[in-house]
C-alpha cells in the first residue's frame, strides 16, 4: 500500500479513556516507517545512477 501525503494528512485515530488507540498508533507508525525505508532506498539508487551517468559523460568528454 502506498501512502500519499494526502494519506497522512487526513489519517485521523480512534481515541479511547486515555487517548488514542496505541495499537493503531504504533501501525500506522510503522507503514510510515517502511515506506520512508522504500523511498531512501529509491533516492539512494537514483543518485547512483545519476553519478554514474555524470561519469561516462565526462568519459565522453574527455575522449573529444
Amino acid at each position: 500500500m502506498r501512502i500519499t501525503p494526502l494519506d497522512i494528512q487526513q489519517k485521523t485515530f480512534p481515541t479511547r479513556f486515555r487517548g488514542f488507540d496505541m495499537d493503531e498508533v504504533g501501525a500506522f507508525l510503522e507503514v510510515l516507517r517502511e515506506e520512508m525505508e522504500d523511498i531512501l532506498r529509491e533516492n539512494a539508487s537514483q543518485k547512483e545512477a545519476t553519478q554514474r551517468a555524470e561519469n561516462q559523460i565526462k568519459e565522453f568528454r574527455d575522449m573529444e
